[in-house]
């Protein structure tokens, strides 16, 4: 770590370093925390002015300014908010809120596929037309025109956050075009390369190029030479929607925010909890205990202490993986989210766990069961059983999926001569 501050370096007699947590073209962030706020956990962005050359330092001041400018203005539940700045003479920071989390980018490059459902997508997409529909009633409108994965952050418990307002202005009425070109490949807009003045719609492009990436896992730039990969399907409602959002012409695309996020929520997509869908199998699993007589043997005790035990472990190793997954650990809060979001299948093994011991019990143990109840405990079983087989389907497409996905990339990386002795 050349030029960066070890742990429990203190900044301005204030901020205690934890753990460097990002880096920059300008700068490095840092997880901190802050002594006079009672020990409050920040991110402190730090940039380092020595190492820049002149022309770096014209950018980063006009950067540092309009960030310090827009975000302290601002006061929405996915924007962070800023606390303080202050400069050294060979340093200037910022002090805001840390987001705990990933980038969607970070987020999808570990994702099972390599991209999201079309499920989180949606109700990621209306996370962002709320927050930036907030952005666009500003007076004047704040065109953020950097819309991408890298720029937005997804906390443990499914919040997101905007961020990096380095190249975000405000809407000038009348103005032929922007001062400059700025933006990214792929999910910049056409205007945004010096041709007309950005607006509301510059933000919608990038949007549309977003949820597109999450969806198929792929960037706009490739997506533009390739098409859409082949074993990806995505709504043609939803498909509409994106091509609209990512006209060239900003005439043709949605007028508003507010139009996008009412056509992702007229999908009928479900965003619902699985919980709801889970309790059927709580309910078989309480039929079984009672059919079975299990409720009220000697061995019911016994046999929760043993289901407590386990849960406890599975917490214990989901927290243990979490904990060294994150480079700057996780707090109580994001491990409880983490967990809650893969119990499922924990809880539905114990759920079949339950039925198999209610069998046994009810055949060995306590052999005057009624045709009637041995019926129900088959079709509990046999219920549960099915369930389990199409789980296990479904893992295994998963697992062929991403293997041939290896191996095609084995062999595009492999030189022509060696790929035609492979052949038969």
């Amino acid at each position: 770590m050349s030029a960066s501050h070890r742990p429990n370096t203190v900044i301005a007699n204030r901020y205690r370093i934890l753990a460097r947590v990002g880096e920059g073209g300008f700068g490095t962030v840092y997880k901190a925390r802050d002594k006079q706020q009672h020990g409050k956990i920040v991110a402190l962005k730090e940039i380092n002015m020595i190492a820049l050359s002149a022309q770096e330092k014209i950018e980063v001041t006009d950067t540092f300014n309009r960030e310090i400018t827009l975000l302290s203005e601002l006061k929405h539940k996915n924007l962070p908010h800023i606390f303080h700045h202050f400069t050294d003479p060979e340093h200037w920071y910022i002090v805001m809120d840390y987001v705990e989390g990933q980038t969607l980018e970070e987020l999808l490059a570990h994702a099972p596929k390599g991209r999201l459902s079309v499920k989180q997508v949606v109700k990621i997409g209306i996370a962002l037309c709320d927050v930036l529909s907030y952005l666009h009633d500003q007076k004047p409108s704040i065109i953020f025109r950097d819309v991408k994965p890298g720029n937005i952050m997804y906390t443990p418990w499914d919040r997101l956050y905007l961020i990096d307002f380095g190249i975000a202005r405000r809407y000038r009425p009348g103005q032929a075009h922007d001062t400059g070109p700025l933006g990214s490949p792929g999910y910049a807009a056409p205007e945004q390369y010096g041709r007309t003045q950005t607006t509301v719609q510059t933000d919608i492009y990038g949007l549309g190029a977003t949820l597109q990436t999450l969806l198929t896992g792929k960037e706009p730039l490739e997506i533009r030479l390739e098409g859409l990969p082949a074993d990806v399907s995505i709504p043609w409602k939803l498909q509409a929607l994106l091509i609209q959002m990512m006209d060239k012409d900003p005439a043709r695309r949605p007028h508003t925010m507010a139009e996008v996020k009412s056509t992702l929520m007229g999908l009928n997509i479900s965003t619902q909890s699985s919980w709801r869908f889970a309790f059927p199998f709580f309910y078989l699993a309480f039929i079984s205990l009672n059919q079975s007589g299990f409720y009220g043997s000697p061995f019911l005790i016994p046999y929760f202490l043993l289901l407590l035990l386990s849960f406890i472990g599975f917490c214990s190793f989901v927290c243990v993986r979490s904990w060294r997954a994150a480079p700057s650990g996780l707090s109580p809060k994001a491990l409880l989210f983490t967990i809650k979001k893969r119990l499922d299948p924990f809880l539905f093994g114990l759920v079949l766990l339950t039925n198999c011991a209610c069998l046994l019990y009810a055949f060995f143990a306590h052999p005057y069961v009624t045709t009637i109840h041995a019926f129900i405990l088959w079709g509990n079983a046999a219920l549960l059983m099915l369930c389990l087989l199409v789980l296990v389907i479904a893992r295994l497409r998963i697992w062929y999926k991403k293997r041939k996905a290896r191996r095609n990339a084995v062999q595009v990386q492999m030189p022509a001569p060696l790929q035609q002795q492979k052949r038969p």
